[in-house]
């Protein structure tokens, strides 16, 4: 199998090595490809990273680190691609850019070869609007960290022969295909962001700081506390653009208009990992947040189930999975 990755960004590295972990065994090769030598090092750097760590834990063999290193190819060329039988976009979220990059791929790919998009919330029939052929397109939404996370949300096309396909490479690259309607921002983001936007505006309002919504969510239900995911995956600014996507959909409202505290943060951090805010809270407070985080989540999830967006047991699966959560949105309680 050979698959290639454009983008060597913030998550093409982490896909492209959870990639050929499932393949360089079997034969297979990855292209990781960038317009930028710079970026192609720094991915390569993380990838040499991640083989090292698990080499010094025992979790990978010198015989498997030696073919994930043959079976992985940096690239700056695109052509490199043609010989791919399955490429995915992780390179942008900026839509005019996703086209431009789909247009390319179209001229330089075979013509049985499945293109995925990485993006958390931009809809399939957006960004496949001009392609030549939009029935081999799909959205791929991988989850942090994308190397070794399982699901990925998949956004079929109307060939249900290329849909099936689309399903079983995942499959057949580690992964766990979830299907899901082709709405902004689809099932688990949608559920997700709101989440965090609450607790944002929750800090924004001064009714608790960030180290008490953390640990009020996350002794509540796991996950880490939404902030706390944020700091991790750098990802305030990523929010606010799903925040504004379900706002401006054809079922948004001023209620998903993103808290502005999300990019005052911006590429920052909520917590200083050198001395952590007070996370201690009464019974009281908690109630407070609690109250407002798990009305979101509700709320979210009956609109996603009563959509059709998403199954309500792969949501639950997605919500363990994915976020974290001791137990899905339909099963808290």
């Amino acid at each position: 199998m050979i698959v290639g990755v454009i983008g060597s960004g913030s998550i093409g590295p982490d896909l492209a090595y959870g990639f050929v972990s499932a393949i360089a065994k079997d034969g297979g090769k990855v292209y990781l490809h960038d317009i930028r030598q710079e970026a192609l090092d720094a991915g390569l750097a993380r990838i040499r990273g991640y083989v090292f760590k698990a080499l010094s834990r025992g979790k990978l063999s010198e015989k498997a680190a030696k073919a994930v290193e043959k079976a992985l190819v940096p690239t700056l060329r695109a052509e490199d691609l043609a010989e791919c039988e399955y490429v995915l976009e992780a390179a942008t979220e900026d839509l005019p850019i996703k086209r431009r990059i789909l247009a390319n791929v179209e001229r330089i790919v075979r013509p049985d070869c499945l293109i995925g998009f990485a993006t958390s919330g931009i809809p399939r029939a957006e960004i496949a609007r001009d392609a030549v052929h939009p029935e081999r397109c799909f959205v791929n939404h991988p989850f942090y960290p994308a190397w070794r996370s399982p699901p990925v949300e998949v956004v079929g096309s109307e060939d249900a022969a290329l849909t099936a396909r689309m399903v079983a490479t995942l499959e057949r690259l580690g992964k766990v295909p979830i299907i899901t309607a082709d709405v902004e921002c689809f099932a688990a983001d949608d559920i997700f962001c709101n989440y965090v936007s609450e607790a944002a505006r929750i800090v924004q309002e001064g009714l608790a700081t960030a180290a008490q919504v953390d640990a009020i969510v996350h002794d509540a239900i796991a996950g880490g506390g939404p902030l706390n995911v944020m700091d991790l995956t750098r990802g305030n600014l990523l929010t606010k653009h799903c925040q504004e996507l379900m706002r401006d959909a054809k079922t948004g409202s001023a209620w998903f208009e993103p808290p502005s505290i999300l990019a005052e943060v911006g590429n920052g951090l909520w917590h200083n990992p050198k001395a952590r805010g007070d996370g201690r809270y009464t019974p009281e407070l908690a109630q407070l947040v609690l109250d407002r985080i798990l009305a979101v989540l509700f709320a979210r999830t009956l609109f996603v189930a009563d959509n059709n967006i998403c199954a309500p047991a792969d949501l639950d699966w997605l919500s363990r999975m994915s976020l974290g959560f001791r137990a899905g949105p339909s099963e808290l309680g």
